[in-house]
């Protein structure tokens, strides 16, 4: 078991050293962030105030090394570097966002879990009845409905029309109603899908039939033996979803004005922020990173022929 967990801590290792690499290199091919911030005003500057600019902000030396000293502050003190134009580094920022984006990915991750896990099981048990065609068409919703439309749609209804919620920035409980509802469609889709087919797969499986036929009752079947295999798919999901969810999402908080860190992220991309994308980007990877090896090493306990593969 030691011997699967460093390898996977050094696969882990490999892929984040591999996407801070993509990621300082795609930054940079972008343009040259000291002609974004003299924009409209190039024409006039001198050629010393542009090199002087570049020099402040480290864009003077050779891409290697710059990747090189990005990596020192990384390392060593969890520095992407400061912020164009608010000279806070990207950490700081980050960190004043996160507990915003803790909160929508909370009650979003909550409504999938309450509502898609146990939709799924009934459909199962219902199958095709008139509950689980309902099931399936919502899930077919949830899969195809574009956020931002659906964002719209509520902004439209529940607070423009009706005027029961709002839907600008973060307050108490009522502003998060709406951006938590649009961010838990998809998640509540992907939950019903998997927990139903897992739960159809179990069902039909030998030992459930072995159970009925000695006479066990049969929620004892369903909730007990059935409904606790029929979870291990989700624990797949569940992972790579608590990883998304943490990340923001930049069409939700985009449209309900939420200061996650989603919208940080465009918001770095719009003012072609180099510190602050790579800050929000790499979180954004670490996250995932973090979570597909927490989930292999979960399966590795689990089944011990992983291991071995």
């Amino acid at each position: 078991m030691r011997r699967y967990i460093l390898r996977k801590l050094f696969e882990a290792a490999t892929t984040m050293l591999a996407l801070t690499f993509i990621v300082f290199s795609a930054v940079h091919i972008t343009g040259d962030p000291a002609d974004f911030l003299l924009q409209g005003l190039i024409e006039f500057a001198s050629d010393e105030t542009i090199v002087e600019m570049r020099r402040r902000m480290g864009l003077d030396k050779p891409f290697i090394v710059q990747y090189g000293l990005f990596m020192k502050r990384m390392v060593t003190s969890f520095d992407f570097g400061e912020s164009f134009t608010n000279q806070r580094t990207g950490r700081e920022l980050i960190l004043e966002r996160f507990p915003f984006t803790l909160q929508l990915a909370g009650a979003a991750l909550a409504l999938a879990i309450v509502i898609g896990t146990p939709l799924g099981i009934l459909s199962a048990i219902k199958r095709d009845s008139i509950f689980d065609r309902v099931g399936k068409a919502f899930a077919i919703f949830g899969f195809a409905v574009p956020q931002f439309w659906l964002a719209i749609m509520l902004v439209l209804l529940f607070g423009a029309k009706l005027k029961w919620l709002p839907t600008y920035g973060p307050g108490g409980i009522d502003h998060l109603v709406l951006p938590a509802i649009v961010l838990a469609v998809g998640p509540i889709a992907v939950m019903m899908r998997l927990a139903r087919s897992g739960m159809l797969e179990i069902l039909d499986s030998e030992y459930i039939k072995f159970a009925r036929v000695k006479g066990l009752d049969e929620r004892l079947v369903i909730w007990k033996h059935a409904a606790r295999n029929a979870m291990i798919p989700l624990l797949t999901f569940g992972g790579i979803l608590v990883a998304a969810l943490l990340n923001g999402s930049v069409v939700v908080e985009q449209v309900f004005a939420w200061p996650g860190v989603g919208r940080l992220m465009l918001e770095g991309v719009l003012e072609r922020n180099m510190p602050l994308v790579q800050a929000t980007v790499l979180a954004s990877g670490f996250f995932y990173i973090c979570m597909s090896l927490i989930i292999d090493i979960m399966y590795g306990l689990v089944d011990p022929r992983i291991r071995h593969r």
